[in-house]
């Protein structure tokens, strides 16, 4: 189930993400060049604009990091139920499972990195060197 969940939402997350960090690389450019006191309205909607771009990318990753976590947690967890008490054959197929559930479900976006945490911010300091650059290229 996990790896049809990736290969469904793998290159739509991969996509979302380097748009929306192209979107708020653009959308600091042209705030950084805004004056609040002139037209604080656009102003705000720039920022309010910037700050959605940033929890299109960070949704994904902290449920992405969720996800990996809980996956590493199935395995105590089926441990710690009442497996003593059960038939042979479910003690064979919890094996089994648990077995499977020693490698940690890891969702990736695109097959290029793996949806995390870490990857927000990776993806926003990059954003960050871009808006840099773009200031840099403008001086």
């Amino acid at each position: 189930m996990a790896k049809d969940c990736e290969r469904i939402v793998s290159i739509p997350i991969l996509i979302q993400t380097l748009l929306s960090a192209l979107v708020l690389c653009f959308t600091g450019y042209q705030l950084q060049s805004m004056s609040i006191l002139e037209t604080p309205g656009s102003f705000l909607q720039f920022l309010d604009y910037a700050l959605v771009m940033a929890l299109q990318i960070y949704l994904p990753c902290y449920y992405g990091n969720e996800i990996t976590i809980n996956s590493g947690n199935l395995n105590n967890a089926l441990y710690h139920s009442n497996w003593i008490d059960l038939d042979i054959k479910t003690k064979k197929m919890m094996y089994i499972y648990m077995e499977y559930l020693k490698r940690p479900v890891i969702l990736k976006a695109g097959n290029f990195f793996q949806i995390g945490l870490g990857v927000f911010s990776k993806v926003m300091n990059n954003a960050y060197s871009l808006f840099a650059l773009l200031l840099n290229m403008n001086n």
